[in-house]
């Protein structure tokens, strides 16, 4: 306590003593004559101090890619939103994603943040950092996973179909088709990639296959133009990267 006259000021710091909730109050005193007053118990505005002692605690972090084609993966241009439930209402927290700070919206116990990914990002599982405090000031953990195992990977890089090859069913020679013959391509790409789209001789052909290898054939009709067949294939990989469109066997 310190003061004089009619004006007097007591502090003290907290403890991990202390207990939680509203802080007491009790003021004794006297005046020069020994008159003892009513003891205070309360401030007279009204104010009253809570004590805060436990961090908070991030109960549940959800992440999503609004990737077109699978919300586990993400390209450039995509964005990742990361939702945070708390134990208590916190301040806004510090949410990285991909190394870099999300863009923070919410209140009270509930935030998202997002990020859309750029070409300077690195490619895999995208990490990710929660940094919070409630509104005390008390921290909590860094929260570095989502609670219910969900992980965004980055692909930035696009797919290549490394072997192309095209042969005809003709009796004589897989080199010439004439009408009826089926002409069969056979791809194997980089990565694993959606159904690629094949046109043999302009018109699209029948594909199958998975992962890395494809087949597509297609029966030559009299509509067909003489001459060498034209082929084109166009290709994306599962994140929705697309491969430079194969015109020729490798």
């Amino acid at each position: 306590v310190s003061g004089e006259g009619t004006t007097w000021t007591a502090v003290r710091v907290l403890t991990a003593d202390d207990t939680e909730g509203a802080v007491t109050l009790s003021i004794d005193y006297l005046d020069l004559a020994g008159n003892a007053g009513a003891q205070a118990t309360a401030t007279t505005v009204g104010s009253v101090v809570t004590f805060d002692k436990t961090a908070p605690v991030i109960t549940a972090v959800t992440l999503v890619s609004d990737n077109t084609y699978d919300p586990s993966l993400s390209m450039v241009g995509d964005t990742v939103t990361v939702t945070m439930v708390a134990s208590e209402s916190t301040q806004a927290p510090d949410v990285t994603i991909g190394g870099s700070l999300g863009t923070i919206t919410g209140s009270g116990t509930t935030w998202t943040a997002v990020r859309t990914l750029t070409a300077d990002d690195t490619e895999g599982a995208v990490t990710l950092s929660i940094d919070y405090l409630d509104l005390a000031g008390n921290a909590g953990v860094q929260a570095t996973a989502a609670t219910d195992g969900s992980v965004i990977t980055f692909d930035k890089t696009a797919p290549v179909f490394t072997a192309v090859t095209s042969v005809s069913n003709n009796t004589y020679d897989p080199s010439l088709s004439m009408v009826g013959d089926t002409v069969t391509v056979t791809m194997a790409a980089s990565e694993i990639t959606q159904a690629p789209a094949v046109t043999i001789g302009g018109t699209i052909a029948t594909v199958t296959g998975s992962g890395t290898t494809w087949t597509a054939v297609r029966a030559l009709t009299s509509d067909d133009t003489e001459g060498a067949i034209a082929l084109s294939i166009d290709y994306l990989d599962l994140a929705g990267n697309a491969g430079a469109q194969t015109t020729a066997a490798t």
